[in-house]
């Protein structure tokens, strides 16, 4: 419903060329997606284990942990893009369809909620009891093919879809750790507090630079590269600062200094 069925709706009301711009940025997202889904997959065990052992503290803890690490590494490439869609879909294709760069744009946004709800679905599959989980969250977010026919319909743009799609995802953002507190007695407080608080904060600091640089910087292919630049040390820095505790940097300052202690060693 989600991707084919709104690219056929897509084909069906604006032509081939929407639809090749869909494409464009459906396929963009879903690498980036994937990638950041690899680097965050061995979270999902720990949960599984946790709750099998009755330690549902910790398994509250790894689920918020899971969510937001998967929402900040989402957004060092969602900040770039954001900013520089044009710039890297040059470097990637050359040419593409003229409306490609705002469906990306707005599909990264669609994709940041999307990751949050990662290690929920995880912890969701732990407790074996997923009925009521996928029926809520499967039938709220199967509403974006009909509210696109309807957008369409009414004579709204292509890109109406990706809206639709963003604000789908964010309500379920909220939808499933409600449902987590009635299969696990999930705490949603904590939840708002360590997850969405900070995100928000993170995302907000992340691009106040990066918009700077965008609104007075000249119009050349050196200055959009170094955007491109600073909109992921930004990103970076907002994570490190202001979206991690203290004992996870470090945990990340360990493992950056045992990583490059092993490759001078190799050297």
């Amino acid at each position: 419903f989600n991707t084919q069925g709104v690219n056929i709706l897509t084909n069906v009301f604006f032509g081939v060329t929407a639809n090749a711009a869909r494409g464009v940025a459906n396929q963009a997202e879903g690498i980036i997606k994937q990638f950041v889904s690899n680097f965050t997959t061995a979270i999902n065990p720990q949960i599984m284990k946790s709750y099998a052992s009755g330690n549902l503290d910790y398994t509250y803890s790894l689920v918020c942990r899971g969510a937001k690490f998967s929402y900040f590494l989402m957004l060092l490439f969602a900040v770039p893009f954001i900013f520089e869609t044009e710039t890297i879909m040059t470097i990637w294709l050359k040419t593409y369809p003229p409306e490609a760069p705002l469906f990306l744009r707005l599909s990264m946004i669609g994709a940041l909620f999307d990751m949050l709800g990662n290690s929920t679905t995880n912890a969701a599959w732990a407790t074996g009891n997923i009925k009521r989980y996928y029926l809520y969250v499967a039938s709220i977010r199967c509403l974006v093919f009909p509210l696109s026919w309807i957008a369409f319909t009414l004579g709204c743009p292509a890109f109406t879809s990706y809206i639709i799609i963003a604000i789908i995802y964010l309500i379920v953002v909220f939808v499933k750790p409600w449902i987590l507190n009635g299969l696990m007695n999930f705490p949603q407080m904590v939840f708002l507090r360590e997850v969405i608080f900070k995100v928000i904060v993170v995302t907000a600091v992340s691009a106040i630079l990066p918009y700077l640089f965008y609104a007075f910087m000249p119009d050349t292919l050196i200055w959009h590269l170094i955007l491109i630049c600073v909109s992921g040390l930004s990103a970076c820095a907002s994570v490190y600062l202001l979206g991690l505790t203290s004992s996870e940097r470090h945990t990340i300052n360990e493992t950056i200094l045992d990583k490059l202690s092993k490759l001078a060693k190799n050297v």
